[in-house]
Formats: C-alpha cells, structure tokens, sequence
C-alpha cells in the first residue's frame, strides 16, 4: 500500500505539472492578446535590458593639477531634495579621483553629485558621467590679459580685469591638499553650519582681520565656489574702535574678484589664484563684503547688490551673520567664506564663496575671537574624516552605499525551449550594494534578493555567478538583524542556506528551489494566478566578505553580476540573462537544441533565432503579468521598445498611462 500511495502522489504530480506548469506548448496559449511575442523583431546584438552600465568619474586637483585626496562625494539619481535616490557614497584616492562603475536605469540622463563644496549635474554621454574641479589653467577666460576700462561706480577694483571679470596681474598659489581637506572638512555641501558647526555662529567670533602692532603684507586666495550666482567679492578697512555704524559709512569697497566663479562655470578663476592687497598699518581691520549676484558682466564690472553681506553683519539688511572667519594652524592663514542666500532661506552651508587670507608677518594679526579649523578626527587613519566616516574604527570600510532602488529579473523556465513568455516563472527583485574602503575598494557585498512569483511547477533554484574569485570570500553572513554595521535594508524573514561554490568567478545558490523559501506553496504558483491568495514575497539577505577590497573597475560585471536560475533542482540546467555566460557547471549540451540558438563561439548566449530571450532585467520593481499572459500583451509599449533596440520607451515597465492594459498585470496587494 505504502508504493501504491506513492505512486498515485507521483501521477497527480506529473498531471499538475503539465496541466498547470509551464508546458511545451504554453506559446500558444492565450488571454485575448493583441500582440504575440513571434511577431516581435529584434537585431542581433539587443539584450533586453532596461538599465545602463556607466562609469562615474569625479577628479579634483588644486588649481596647480595636484591630486586633492580623501574628498567625499555623494552620488544620486537626481537632487536629494527633489526624490532623487542614493548611487554611490566614496572619495577621492591618491590620484584625486573617484572611479565607480554604476548600474542605473536606461533613463538616467545625468548624476546629481554633492562633495568639494559643491552640488552639480553630470550629464551621461555615451555611457560616462565626467567632472574635475581644479583644471582650467589655460582657459582663454583667464588667460585674456585685455583689461576692461573701469566705470564710475560707488566701488574701486585692486587690479584691472578682463571681459569674464577675471583680475589682471593675479600671483598664484600651490594649494597645499591637506589644506583644501581641511577646509572642505569644515564646510561640506548641504552641510548647514548651524548643525554642523554652531561653533562658528557664536556670539563674539572675529569676523574680521585686525591688525596690532607691526606693519602687514596681505594676500586673498581663492579657494573655492559652491554658488549658483556670480558674486564679486570686495574688502574695507577701517581703524579699531572707530567702526563704520552703517554700510553707507564704509568710506571705499575695493573690488578683488569681480567675478567669482570657476572657469567652465561663469567665469574664469581656479584653486588658487592670488591678489595682493597691500600693506596695512598696525590699528587697521580689514572687512569682507561679497556681492550677491555682483557680476554685471563686462560693461558694469562688479555692483553692490540688494543682498550685499559683510563681515561686519549688523551692517546686513537682514542683521544676520553671512560670513565666517577661521584660522589654518598648518598654513597659517585666515580662511573666510560666506553664504550667499539670505541665512536661513539656502542651505547654510558657508561655502559659497571661500577665500584664505595670507598675511606676513602672521603674528601681527589678533586672533583674539578667531576660531580655528576643523581638523577633523581620523580614529582609524583611513584617511577620511570621522564625520565621513561609516566605519570610523574601521580601516579598511569607509562607506556603507545602502541604496534602496530595487531591481528585477525575471524568467522563463523552459528553455531550451520556448515558455509562454509572460516572464512570471520566476521574479526575483533585487537590491545589491557595497562598502567600500576610503579609496572605493570593495569590502563587502550585501545582496538582498525578494522571491516574488513563482509561474510554474519546477522546482527551479537560484544563484549568482561573482566577477571575483571564491578564495577571496572571507565570510558569507545571513543578515539577520544582529550586526549593526551591516546596514543592510532587509533582515532575512525566512531562513535559507547558501552555498558557495569554488571557482575563478565565484558561485553562490541563494536557494535550491523556491519551496525552500516559501514551503507552503509548494504544489502550487505564486502570485501569478488571478483569484489565488496573495502569498507574502520571501526576503532574504546576504553580506559577503572579500579577504582582499577590490576595484569595481576591473570586474567584468557589476550588480546584478550574473544572475541565473537552475531548473527543477536541476544545478546543471541554467537560464541566464541574454548573452551572459554560462557556469562551469552548465551542461553545453544543452544549448543549440530545441529553440536555442546561441554559439558559444560567438558569446551569443540564451538567444532564440530570433533573438528572443529567456531572461530580462528591469530597472524598476517590475508589476509582471497573470500567468499565461505575454509580455508585450500586458505592456503596451514592449514591442516598440525591443524593436527600437531599447532606444524608444525605454521606461515600457512604468506605470504610466497607456502604457499597461491593467487587468493583464497581477495587482499586488502590497
């Protein structure tokens, strides 16, 4: 009796799978489609992929070309306080630059990157997102040494300038690297001062620059911009104890830069560049004011504008501190900056317009009242500052790059012959990032993967091939919530063993078929099938630990790597993305038989003759269609995507309207 029962156990099986599975013939199945999948044509080299692979480049050299080290930048889809989403946390290595390859959706037109004082927008050109700050030495707007005639204006100008308001006659300092550190330390983008350093906004700071008891040379530095005007900066003297009690009783505003702004960003200034001042005698404060929008450009020169702010703030409309001064130890300089948006309307982070003050000799300067630099705290020595720092005790991780964009893949199980393409047999959504040493060296990888649908009666399993060898993984971790510093965006719900397999790429099966993870559904689909219950997605985690960091630059592949599904706990009997290589492990044998048409010899991998896949990935948490429903019949827009080689409605998977015929699309309830 008991093989009797078994039997008929087995029978009942092998009917479910065939009358409710994926089947050999499923292609001609139907639900009132308009659009058949053989009737899409696709060229040879499409692969089906709603994402981009770009290489993100940030360099920063002083205006001398040096190399300006261990400077974070923050990389987003878009401006943070417009939605848009964590890319990438790193900083600048010994070369002054930032590498990172980046996965992002095929709609991605720029970066937005905050760091070095400044926020701006990177487009994407053929694949590569490029910004140095420093460069610019020989742009012809600096490089003009025809002076513009001075206009009677209420201002004087220290030296002559040219047409993009840049001063003829300028010296030229060496900023040293440390120091362009310190003083990003202190101010960072979107870093309100208030916050960050309240310090500096205290009643009874010096603002100014008084002289004491000696003759001094003085020298103003540019440094930096982070501001979307073009601001002059000016100075005013006046003797101690016999202070101007208004703006209008500063008896002369002397013009030093009349145009601050970059070259390539308005103007024509770099790191470093220098005008003397002169010689001041001892009982003399000097002041700053900084002209809000002051560049009139070459025929009004620099004016005082209605939000004009001086060092001296109870001079400001606003009675508001707009400036600050700090003393570089190292250097021995006087560091001052300015917001330039009325204080508390902008980010108040300072660091508009930054300037260093050089005076010789130093000691006749009172730095009664002067607060010195943030010199930042290394704990681990990494190089980046603790504030920076997502690891600060650890040397060899710096940032944790927690992004919580989700992706997903989704398959066909039949190959190698064709499925009924409604690419619901399996759909794993994933969220892969890194921490990273303060040189963007990857330490680890946390992989998170969400088991969404199941569309067939396999008993399929999943795994991941790495781009880095299986003898460099120290540790494979289920995240379950207990390490801190993890940072993972999901803690395991379910338990799951992976295992990794040994080789030159590495290979880990996150699950040897679905049941392992959602045990109650065996037998039956998963979310797939209209009327069924909605059973709650599995979500598992995993934190993988490299002995040695490792450039992302040099992979292969980056995230999702190369994905893939193993059928009915068949380890042997891969499905990959299109184009993607098979495991060691695969059976060859396999391919050029039923509808597959790769060749090995070409890299053409999971292609029918057509060039019809049996994977996709999409940029998005893909809404996936009923089962039995093909693709392009649920999504609108499919087919003139595929045939437009991904050039057209590359956003086809959104949900926008006319774009998706509803009742096609399985309606989570999530």
């Amino acid at each position: 009796m008991k093989f009797y029962r078994t039997s008929i156990c087995l029978l009942i099986a092998v009917i479910m799978m065939f009358s409710f599975g994926c089947s050999n013939d499923d292609t001609n199945s139907n639900v009132n489609e308009t659009v058949n999948w053989e009737n899409i044509e696709v060229v040879d080299d499409f692969d089906f992929s709603t994402s981009a692979n770009i290489e993100v480049e940030i360099n920063v050299f002083n205006g001398n070309n040096t190399p300006v080290v261990a400077i974070p930048f923050t990389v987003y889809s878009d401006d943070p306080t417009n939605g848009g989403e964590l890319l990438f946390k790193g900083a600048t290595n010994q070369d002054g630059s930032m590498k990172i390859d980046l996965v992002v959706k095929a709609t991605l037109r720029k970066v937005f990157v905050v760091g070095y004082m400044s926020s701006i927008e990177i487009p994407i050109t053929n694949n590569s997102a490029t910004f140095t700050f420093g460069t610019g030495q020989n742009s012809p707007a600096r490089n003009s040494k025809v002076a513009v005639t001075n206009r009677d204006s209420e201002v004087e100008y220290v030296l002559p300038y040219n047409n993009d308001g840049v001063p003829i006659g300028m010296e030229f300092d060496n900023v040293d690297s440390g120091f362009l550190t310190r003083i990003n330390t202190s101010l960072p983008e979107r870093s309100p001062v208030p916050r960050h350093h309240p310090e500096f906004l205290e009643d009874g700071n010096q603002l100014n620059v008084v002289f004491i008891d000696a003759l001094a040379d003085v020298w103003v530095t540019f440094v930096h911009e982070g501001a979307g005007y073009r601001n002059a900066l000016a100075y005013y003297t006046y003797q101690a104890g016999n202070a101007p009690q208004t703006a209008d009783d500063i008896d002369t505003l002397k013009v030093i830069f009349p145009n601050v702004s970059f070259v390539g960003s308005g103007g024509g200034l770099v790191t470093g560049d220098k005008v003397y001042l002169g010689r001041f005698e001892p009982g003399t404060v000097i002041g700053w004011s900084l002209f809000t929008e002051g560049w009139k450009g070459s025929t009004n020169g620099a004016e005082v504008t209605t939000n004009t702010w001086y060092s001296n703030y109870d001079f400001n409309h606003t009675g508001l501190q707009q400036s600050i001064l700090l003393y570089d130890g190292v250097t021995q300089s006087l560091v001052f900056a300015f917001e330039d948006l009325v204080f508390d309307n902008g980010d108040d982070d300072f660091n508009d317009a930054v300037f260093y003050a050089t005076i010789d000799p130093i000691e006749s300067v009172d730095l009664t009242g002067v607060l010195p630099i943030d010199g930042g705290a290394d704990s681990d020595g990494d190089g980046i500052d603790d504030v920076d720092d997502d690891f600060p005790f650890d040397v060899e991780r710096a940032f944790q790059n927690n992004t919580t964009i989700e992706y997903s893949l989704a398959f066909e199980d039949l190959w190698p012959r064709k499925g009924d393409y409604d690419f619901n047999d399996m759909v794993v959504d994933y969220n892969i990032f890194y921490h990273t040493s303060s040189t963007n060296l990857v330490k680890n990888v946390v992989a998170e993967f969400q088991l969404k649908a199941v569309g067939a009666s396999y008993r399929n399993g999943f795994a991941v091939q790495f781009p880095f060898n299986s003898n460099n993984i120290e540790s494979m971790t289920i995240v379950d919530g207990s390490d801190d510093l993890t940072y993972s965006n999901v803690v395991s719900d379910v338990n799951f063993a992976p295992v990794l397999e040994s080789g030159e790429k590495a290979v880990i099966v996150f699950f040897e078929e679905t049941k392992d993870l959602i045990p109650q559904a065996y037998g039956s689909f998963i979310n797939t099938v209209a009327g069924d219950p909605f059973i709650t997605p599995a979500r598992i985690a995993l934190d993988i630990k490299l002995t040695n960091a490792e450039d992302m630059t040099t992979w292969l592949w980056n995230a999702p790597f190369n994905p893939f599904i193993f059928v009915n706990r068949e380890r042997s009997h891969e499905i990959h993305l299109v184009d993607y290589p098979p495991t060691p492990q695969a059976d060859l044998s396999l391919f050029g038989t039923g509808q597959d048409d790769s060749n090995i010899a070409l890299n053409r991998y999971y292609r029918t003759v057509n060039n019809h896949p049996w994977a996709i990935h999409i940029a998005g948490d893909w809404d996936y269609p009923y089962e039995k429903t093909q693709t392009p019949s649920a999504f609108t827009k499919f087919k003139e995507w595929a045939e437009s080689t991904g050039m057209n409605y590359q956003d086809w998977f959104e949900d926008i309207e006319g774009y998706r015929v509803e009742e096609r699309i399985y309606d989570n309830p999530e």
